[in-house]
């Protein structure tokens, strides 16, 4: 942290709404981009958010400076998307992520510019991905979202998540095998599907 954020940080703590804008626009983005990949529905996506912002601007008086301040945001997004997913389950029982449509997914992702044939393979890999993940239990997912989308190291997921650095990179390894694992299957169930038609054009 720079002397400039410290700073920002201390007027946030002494009321300065100005200086809340400002961190909230430097933060919007990764706090969104945690949220959607841990939430997947749109509308979801944007109460979590709001959500997460509310507690940083009510929290941010307790912050230490001990650590990261982008590490303690990101612990907050991802307590605030548990605490919303253990909601879900005890109000339906089970958890149930509703798909987007494919025009809300297509807006969210927002594809990076560039020829459409690029855009259109990077929305379908980026898709196909978010399919797998939704596999994961909420905590394996939460820590590759973080990792591999987020950019967190593996310091920062030990703080994130209150464990060790080894336990950090263990969990890590677990969860990659577990979305091999999926994948792998779910490339099996495409070639039983397909697999009738092409014995049916043989004969």
């Amino acid at each position: 942290m720079n002397a400039e954020e410290r700073a920002l940080i201390r007027r946030c703590q002494q009321g300065d709404e100005l200086a809340f804008n400002e961190l909230f626009r430097r933060y919007q983005s990764k706090v969104f981009s945690i949220v959607y990949h841990l939430i997947w529905t749109r509308e979801d996506v944007e109460d979590v958010a709001q959500n997460v912002f509310a507690k940083l601007y009510f929290s941010i008086k307790t912050y230490n400076f001990q650590g990261a301040f982008a590490v303690w945001v990101e612990r907050i997004s991802v307590n605030q998307c548990f605490d919303f997913l253990r909601q879900k389950k005890r109000q339906k029982g089970t958890l149930e992520l509703d798909a987007m449509s494919p025009e809300e997914r297509n807006l969210a992702l927002q594809p990076p510019r560039g020829s459409a044939s690029n855009a259109e393979k990077s929305v379908i890999s980026r898709q196909a991905a978010q399919r797998l993940l939704r596999q994961l239990n909420d905590d394996d997912r939460a820590m590759l979202v973080l990792k591999e989308v987020d950019g967190a190291s593996i310091q920062e997921l030990s703080q994130v998540f209150k464990i060790s650095e080894s336990n950090v990179k263990i969990r890590l390894m677990r969860a990659r095998h577990k979305l091999r694992a999926i994948h792998e299957k779910s490339q099996e169930k495409d070639v039983l599907l397909t697999a009738p038609a092409a014995r049916g054009g043989r004969t």
